[in-house]
């Protein structure tokens, strides 16, 4: 059985260095635990650059936490570490530590990918750590020993969710817009002098747009991604001016293909060009099933 109180050699010494490095970095010792410090760093000559080490990526961290963490994230990192101590506590009065190594090599290979990951990580190499029999103790000795570094656990838990809480967030931010047609504005390129404008619209998850030069009589119509009309229907294109509607073409169910394009005519005085859905071979004049609409009047 591993027990942490016996253990010496190379790896408790390295995990205790460590230890130490991280609080000190975290400005986390107590005055008495000072005079440990000082004999570990002369007794390490590695151990300043260790400090060193732990402030530069605290500070990495803390540059990604520009808002504080959700109320529910730290609730869950504390709930989670003090049903960790409970474990804890009570695994100890069964059979001591039951295991030292498996825990390490866990922890040192599991990434942050979750607040609760993080926790558990944390926590993980922090209970099979002790002291070189200083008197002044460890910290993450047993039985009275301070809990530093389920603090340091805990901290570094909270700002790493923070950062992930703001990727996540952005993210859905940026996925979420323009949903649906009748929410989003349309997409309006601003063209030089000269140039034709192209106004992009999503449609039932392709996109429509029209090329068209303000005061031009012709204009370019794309479709990408749209889906066939129903059997019996199909798409018809229209001119609508002042005074009337003007039929610009039919697209049965066997025209549509994944990108198509038209040209079309008569846009100089018109106010809008749409596309709606008729009755296969077309109508006279356009239904209310209206699939997109263009305001050139405002071009």
């Amino acid at each position: 059985m591993n027990n942490p109180q016996h253990l010496t050699g190379d790896h408790r010494d390295k995990e205790d260095l460590h230890s130490w490095a991280a609080l000190v970095a975290l400005h986390a010792v107590d005055p008495e635990d000072q005079p440990h410090v000082d004999r570990v760093r002369a007794a390490h000559p590695e151990f300043d650059a260790m400090v060193a080490s732990f402030e530069e990526d605290a500070a990495h961290l803390g540059s990604i936490a520009a808002a504080p963490a959700p109320t529910s994230m730290k609730a869950a990192i504390f709930d989670a570490l003090d049903s960790r101590d409970a474990e804890a506590s009570h695994d100890a009065d069964e059979s001591n530590v039951r295991y030292l190594g498996d825990r390490n090599a866990g922890s040192s290979s599991q990434s942050a990918t979750s607040p609760a990951s993080t926790a558990k990580s944390g926590s993980s190499s922090t209970s099979s750590l002790h002291s070189d029999g200083a008197s002044t103790g460890s910290p993450h000795s047993g039985g009275g020993g301070r809990p530093w570094m389920w603090v340091a656990a805990a901290a570094a838990a909270i700002v790493v969710g923070v950062g992930l809480w703001q990727t996540i967030g952005t993210s859905l931010d940026s996925s979420s817009d323009g949903d649906t047609v009748a929410e989003q504005a349309p997409n309006t390129e601003q063209p030089a002098s000269g140039q034709p404008t192209v106004t992009t619209l999503e449609v039932a998850g392709g996109e429509v747009s029209l090329e068209h030069q303000p005061g031009s009589d012709n204009g370019t119509i794309r479709l990408t991604n749209i889906p066939a009309p129903e059997a019996g229907s199909a798409y018809q294109m229209w001119i609508v001016n002042p005074d009337d509607e003007v039929s610009a073409g039919v697209m049965e169910p066997e025209d549509i293909t994944p990108k198509m394009k038209a040209e079309v005519k008569g846009l100089s005085k018109a106010q809008t060009f749409m596309i709606s859905v008729e009755p296969s071979g077309g109508s006279d004049e356009p239904s209310d099933q209206e699939v997109v609409s263009f305001n050139l009047a405002s071009q």
